[in-house]
């Protein structure tokens, strides 16, 4: 199968990227929130390998309703922080944070339940709170997540850790424009009307980077049983129907 090549150079991956270098450079809080599909776990890995080389940091994952301890856990591990007998790993994991603050990432932060994110914020607190020869009060903290970031921070018990979010960022899909150019780039070989870029972009949710390259992908396939012809709208909807059929089954 055929994709996108070069995510890198995408809008939406420009802004994910610049918002983690100034998360990093400025010590805050950020929240990244974009949709589904638009290509938030390609940006990172980018500026991963990039920018973010030369910013001492951790990445984790979180998963879908993930509660206070299953995060500690992963953030201990990724900090190599090792539990003590009688002592709490949230303050374990802050007193390493307080001696060494590392940017900590938090992609999928969307799946966090509230305890999770309160413990995530009083840890921050804590590590604000300590002086410390030669470090920063705080440690960057980047919450990635989907659209449902805003509401979610929007819960009163979550009011506190609202207050410091010092950014956030809402990164947009693909415009019509840049949806044309990918298709013009990475599928040479497919002939598509500039008239159906709109339609395609309703298409793709909006913009979504995965949904444009499953729904080019699959109209390729259709538009190889007809050499020399041209990805018609009737190719473009029935590609994006049977994916969302397939999505639903």
């Amino acid at each position: 199968m055929k994709g996108i090549k070069d995510f890198r150079n995408t809008a939406a991956s420009r802004e994910i990227r610049g918002a983690l270098n100034m998360i990093s450079e400025q010590a805050i809080i950020g929240v990244i929130s974009a949709a589904v599909g638009v290509g938030k776990r390609e940006a990172l890995k980018a500026w991963r390998r990039e920018e973010g080389r030369a910013v001492r940091h951790v990445w984790i994952e979180s998963q879908l309703l993930q509660s206070a301890r299953p995060l500690l856990g992963a953030m201990a591990e990724a900090l190599q922080v090792a539990p003590q007998p009688g002592k709490s790993l949230a303050i374990s994991i802050a007193a390493r944070l307080v001696s060494d603050p590392v940017m900590v990432i938090v992609s999928q932060s969307d799946g966090l339940r509230l305890d999770a994110l309160q413990k995530l914020w009083g840890i921050w607190q804590a590590v604000g709170s300590q002086e410390a020869p030669g470090c920063r009060r705080a440690f960057p903290l980047a919450l990635i997540g989907d659209e449902t970031m805003g509401s979610l921070l929007a819960q009163p018990r979550l009011q506190a850790l609202r207050s410091r979010v010092k950014l956030f960022v809402r990164v947009e899909g693909l415009p019509p424009e840049e949806i044309g150019m990918i298709v013009e780039k990475d599928y040479p070989d497919i002939k598509l009307d500039a008239a159906l870029l709109p339609e395609l972009y309703e298409m793709t949710h909006r913009g979504s980077y995965r949904w444009l390259e499953n729904i080019m992908n699959h109209a390729s396939l259709l538009d190889s049983r007809r050499p020399g012809g041209t990805v018609t709208r009737k190719i473009l909807r029935a590609s994006a129907n049977y994916l969302a059929g397939v999505k639903e089954g």
